[in-house]
């Protein structure tokens, strides 16, 4: 991630806690997130091949989904799908069956 990224992402995120915080907004970093925290870089193990892979993110390419009446972006639903495959952890494959049930409405999501 280059210099400006992390300096867009890093106030992004202060807004976003000073939000959740004024709100009294329980909230907790897990996952990718949470092992970024501790040093850990951005990867996953891929059942599929048995070993650790970095995670390479497209931020240029996501879809806008409207949640709790806000507009947020997404990862591109195939993308997270191939990503979630590749994990191959049951809560995983529970979330892809979740996911291709689901219809979305045109206006419920853009690219």
């Amino acid at each position: 991630m280059n210099m400006e990224v992390r300096r867009y992402t890093a106030r992004a995120l202060a807004w976003i806690l000073e939000a959740l915080r004024e709100h009294d907004v329980p909230y907790q970093a897990v996952g990718g997130m949470a092992t970024g925290a501790y040093g850990a870089d951005l990867r996953f193990f891929s059942a599929r091949d048995g070993r650790w892979e970095r995670q390479h993110i497209d931020y240029a390419s996501s879809a806008s989904v409207r949640m709790f009446k806000v507009n947020i972006k997404v990862m591109l639903k195939d993308e997270l799908i191939r990503y979630k495959s590749s994990l191959g952890r049951e809560v995983d494959l529970t979330d892809i069956g979740q996911m291709i049930s689901v219809s979305w409405p045109s206006a419920q999501l853009r690219k």
